[in-house]
């Protein structure tokens, strides 16, 4: 089994070859190594040693980007500079101020940090009994309209 010390060159040395045919592929097309075979190497490479590709790994804010040159300031406040290419500060953008991870796998070279999540208690709710309903209150019955009976027919004599 290869170590990460035998295998970053060699991936690396990989993607120089595959990044320079792919200009020069007139020349001599044999030597073509499509990206995402280099890819795949490098992810197999991580996966049977993660540890390695670890020891790798910056961590800063992005202090300026001046050319190809990026400038991280590193947690412990000093200031590296690495260099990337035209085509990874196109893919991540403008990232000035934001945290950064950079790793030795070409694939996925620079990464964004994600934020820190919130660390939040949870709010102190009092438990309040709800006050007893009150008895509903009785009011009195309105008086009943007085019936008026219609006044007796006169029965009709018929003597």
């Amino acid at each position: 089994m290869l170590s990460h010390k035998q295998v970053v060159p060699s991936i690396l040395l990989l993607t120089s070859i595959s990044a320079g045919s792919a200009i020069a592929a007139s020349e001599n097309p044999s030597l073509t190594i499509p990206t995402p075979k280099v890819c795949k190497l490098a992810q197999i490479a991580q996966a049977e040693d993660p540890k390695g590709f670890e020891d790798g790994k910056i961590v800063g804010t992005v202090y300026s980007v001046v050319g190809d040159v990026v400038s991280l300031e590193l947690e412990d406040g000093t200031i590296r500079h690495t260099g990337l290419s035209r085509q990874e500060r196109a893919h991540i953008g403008q990232i000035v101020g934001r945290k950064v991870v950079i790793t030795d796998i070409p694939c996925n070279r620079v990464k964004l940090a994600p934020y820190p999540i919130p660390v939040s208690k949870p709010i102190e709710v009092p438990k309040v009994e709800p006050a007893p309903a009150p008895a509903p209150i009785e009011t009195p019955a309105p008086a009943p309209a007085p019936i008026e009976t219609p006044a007796p027919a006169p029965i009709p004599q018929t003597w």
